[in-house]
Order: C-alpha cells, then structure tokens, then sequence
C-alpha cells in the first residue's frame, strides 16, 4: 500500500489483490499507469476524504504517480524523554514533527539527526531506529510538490531552554506530555496523527515501563 495526504484528503494506491475494505473510500480502478494524469486530475471533484486506486502493476503505478510531482525528499525524529514526552515545535497555526529536507550527499539519519537539532535548538540526540515513511502533497509557488519524509524514532533528556529555528516560521518548540497528545495531534497535520497512531504509539505502548 502506497498511502499519500493532501490537506484533509488521502490517496491508497493499492494492487488489485487487495481485498481490504475501506469505509466511505471512492474506488477508482487504474486501468493503465498512463492514466494516472487524468485519474489524479478527476480526483479533486469527489467529496470522499479517501480514494483508493487500485492497479494490476503497483510499481509502475507508484512510479508514474510520482512522476507527476516534484518530489522532495526529507526526514525528521520523534523525540522523547524517559518521562515519554514528546517534542514538537508549533508553525504555521499547526502543531508539528521537526523534519527538513535532504542535503547533497547527506544520509537520512544525519538529515534528521540535523534538522530536529536547528528546528529546536536541542541537544544529546539518540537515533533508536527507523520508523517509517510518511507522504503528503503540498503547493509551492504554484506548483505541486510531493514531500516524502522519513522517520526516526529518538531519545534525548534535553533539560536546557528551547531555541526554536524563527527563521523557518517555527514558533515555538516543547515537551508535550504524554496524557496530552492527543489535544496535541488533533492541532497538527492528518499526516502526523495518522503516522503517530500507525507507527509511533505502538512501540511507546510497548515501552512504557522503561526508557525508549
């Protein structure tokens, strides 16, 4: 499955073989990669918040949706403290995940490990492991972008005073308490919360008894 947002909407792209049902989503069935151009474009006139594309070759379906957009490659981190707080950095009226694009010759993990460090102005940063990859559609000087941006789950017990990058619009940044997520996530992006949910609350479910 090849999941993709765009504001409150999401794209599925799925194989032919998937049989998973998926409540009040519109099917549209790809009938040849060549047609992914005119089925993104008939896209924006249905009111589902979620359309499924089905396809007999997911590859070349991923590939020539992609092919449509510029794609910007980017990572970030999940960061929390051994008290499971988690940071995030406010922007744009929205509560967020510090992320940042990829430099030339920069690995992902050096890219996050970086980005949350200027985003925040934070220290004693641990990468813990790779959590997954999340996909959102955004404009940018009238053209679309596909920002593909790569996760990691990290640690630090950052105690000093915040330095949030003003430079990038980056408001604010703290420890939210883990009782208080969920107000949190409902301020931020329908990409943050759905990957939280997916891929993050899982493993500090199953961590909450030590440090992560």
């Amino acid at each position: 499955m090849y999941k993709v947002f765009r504001e409150q909407k999401a794209i599925l792209i799925t194989s032919l073989n998937d049989f998973s049902s998926y409540f009040g989503a519109k099917n549209i069935l790809l009938h040849s990669p060549s047609d992914m151009k005119k089925v993104l474009k008939n896209l924006y006139k249905y009111k589902s918040n979620l359309a499924v594309i089905k396809c007999q070759d997911l590859n070349r379906a991923i590939e020539s949706f992609e092919n449509q957009f510029i794609v910007k490659v980017a990572a970030g981190g999940w960061v929390f403290n051994d008290e499971q707080n988690l940071l995030m950095i406010h922007r744009n009226d929205r509560w967020d995940i510090p992320k940042g694009h990829l430099e030339p010759n920069e690995s992902l993990e050096a890219c996050a490990l970086r980005e949350v460090e200027e985003e925040c102005g934070i220290s004693d940063l641990v990468i813990k492991q790779k959590l997954g990859i999340s996909r959102y559609l955004f404009k940018q000087k009238g053209k679309t972008h596909l920002k593909v941006v790569h996760w990691y789950l990290m640690h630090s017990n950052f105690k000093g005073t915040f330095e949030p990058q003003i430079e990038e619009g980056i408001e604010k940044a703290q420890w939210v308490d883990r009782q208080e997520l969920e107000y949190y996530l409902d301020q931020s992006f329908p990409s943050i919360n759905t990957f939280f949910h997916q891929f993050v609350n899982p493993i500090i479910n199953d961590t909450s008894k030590t440090s992560i």
